[in-house]
């Protein structure tokens, strides 16, 4: 460890030159001397090589957080896709019903529905092939199937009209 200058410390008003204890000159018969050492140290290493793959251990982006790191799935953790399965016939009917007419009155209004090529006069909370009839308004039906609801109009396919996002209508 050094400490105070290492040249000209005054002593006494008289400058004085204090050598360096830690750092010494190497000679350059020495320097080969170490690199012919070290050079024989790499040629008599024979120690026995132990390789390890790298493919399964550490992270393989440092720089991706936890979390999406541990939901990436390795192709043998897929799960192969769904085999096609055809709507069910009570699907395709409802996306074949049609509203052929309304008949309105505030007291009670009905509808004649077509469903397979037939027509059904119809009134607000009427079951008919599970469609169930929610509502009857001047110019639409309320169609409830399953948990989903259907409005169409006159003329209107059930299948070309978007589902209602509003459940509970």
């Amino acid at each position: 460890m050094l400490s105070g200058c290492l040249f000209q410390n005054k002593i006494d008003d008289k400058p004085v030159l204090i050598e360096n204890p830690v750092i010494q000159e190497q000679k350059p018969e020495a320097i080969s001397n170490a690199e012919n050492q070290a050079n024989k140290e790499v040629v008599e290493d024979t120690e026995e090589k132990v390789i390890i793959s790298i493919n399964n251990y550490g992270r393989s982006n440092p720089f991706k957080p936890f979390h999406e790191r541990s939901l990436m799935a390795g192709v043998s953790d897929l799960p192969s896709p769904p085999m096609y399965i055809p709507p069910s016939p009570e699907i395709t009917n409802l996306m074949s019903v049609k509203v052929s007419g309304i008949l309105y009155d505030p007291a009670g209004s009905s509808a004649i529905i077509n469903v397979d090529d037939s027509d059904y006069l119809v009134h607000k909370g009427d079951l008919i092939f599970d469609y169930h009839i929610k509502d009857i308004t001047v110019d639409k039906v309320v169609v409830k199937y399953g948990s989903n609801i259907y409005k169409a109009g006159i003329g209107e396919i059930i299948g070309e009209v978007n589902q209602d996002p509003v459940r509970g209508i």
